[in-house]
């Protein structure tokens, strides 16, 4: 019997090598199945949102902002009802249109503050599948 030397012997173990960016943002499989999440963190998320911290702080603002006209409402529904109780016309007239303010000011502030997280998500999220897939 004549043996064969047209096979290949070859190495079976782990490679030593760098990681990729990819396999950095994807993590490790043996660390996820322990529960683990390489790479998970806040301060990676703060990273990642650095570019658009401006919209982010500018955001918060319009959602206090936004918030806080929401929460004046009862309150300027309260003054009309009392006005009306009173039959007091240039305090209601006053209390309407400052209830017309509050509302629509509290609309424009929650419009900018949507538009300001929702862009700022929508590049965090592009910059990861740029870093992901390119």
């Amino acid at each position: 019997m004549a043996s064969r030397a047209d096979h290949v012997a070859v190495a079976v173990g782990p490679m030593k090598r760098g990681r990729s960016e990819k396999e950095k943002l994807l993590g490790d499989e043996a660390s996820e199945a322990k529960g683990k999440r390489p790479g998970l963190s806040w301060g990676r998320l703060f990273k990642e949102a650095a570019p658009v911290r401006w919209r982010l702080i500018f955001g918060s603002v319009f959602l206090f902002l936004s918030a806080a006209s929401n929460l004046a409402t009862p309150a300027i529904f309260g003054s009309v009802i009392d006005a009306l109780a009173r039959r007091d016309g240039a305090q209601l007239q006053s209390d309407v249109v400052l209830l017309v303010v509050v509302s629509v000011g509290g609309a424009i502030f929650a419009l900018i503050r949507a538009f300001l997280f929702n862009s700022a998500g929508q590049i965090v999220v592009a910059s990861l599948r740029q870093k992901l897939f390119l």
